[in-house]
């Protein structure tokens, strides 16, 4: 991952949140942010999806706690690609309460939002692409069987197609087209019966 060691926003009226997003942004150019998205039976703060790849975002801020992390640990490495833990500087000493391969982004507030990078993450080395299947919607799904020149699979459960998919198209191929469904995905037209 090609990420400068120090990031400074100086702009004070951007909520942190924000000044994170334009950090990650500057590093890997095409980024979509998904907010509070669930991940099996953990809420992750953000994920960045990518071209190529998804990443989750854990962020701790001076008030949180980490009871909950080793949890949240296990549901971001299930879908995501590889991880940051972004916390406040004075929680850098949860570097040991995670997996070394999660990358590390210590956040400082003083004059505008400083972000350093302690340490860079890993990309995973576990096949998590059937469990982001599961984070599309079925019409999502239907297009990528189209455009992959499948059957329709009519009337067939959202586990179905995704096995059939994992079976049927290239892991490279079906990750850039998932990732990419994710980046077209319109929450204007989202329903309950689509997911």
């Amino acid at each position: 991952m090609s990420i400068e060691n120090d990031w400074l926003y100086r702009k004070d009226t951007l909520p942190l949140r924000d000044a994170l997003c334009e950090f990650l942004e500057e590093h890997y150019g095409k980024v979509r942010f998904l907010e509070e998205k669930t991940l099996g039976r953990v809420r992750a703060d953000m994920i960045a999806v990518l071209p190529n790849a998804i990443c989750g975002i854990e962020i701790k801020s001076h008030c949180d706690t980490y009871t909950r992390l080793d949890g949240q640990v296990r549901g971001y490495d299930r879908f995501c690609d590889f991880s940051y833990l972004c916390a406040a500087d004075k929680h850098v000493h949860a570097i040991d309460r995670i997996p070394p391969a999660w990358g590390i982004i210590s956040i400082t507030v003083r004059e505008g939002a400083r972000f350093r990078i302690v340490r860079a993450p890993e990309e995973a080395r576990r096949d998590v692409l059937g469990n982001q299947l599961s984070l599309l919607w079925r019409n999502e799904l239907a297009e990528i069987l189209r455009a992959e020149g499948l059957p329709k699979y009519t009337g067939k459960s959202k586990k179905f197609i995704c096995d059939a998919l994992l079976r049927r198209v290239p892991g490279d191929r079906l990750r850039a087209r998932l990732c990419d469904a994710l980046f077209e995905r319109d929450y204007s037209l989202y329903s309950d019966a689509q997911t």
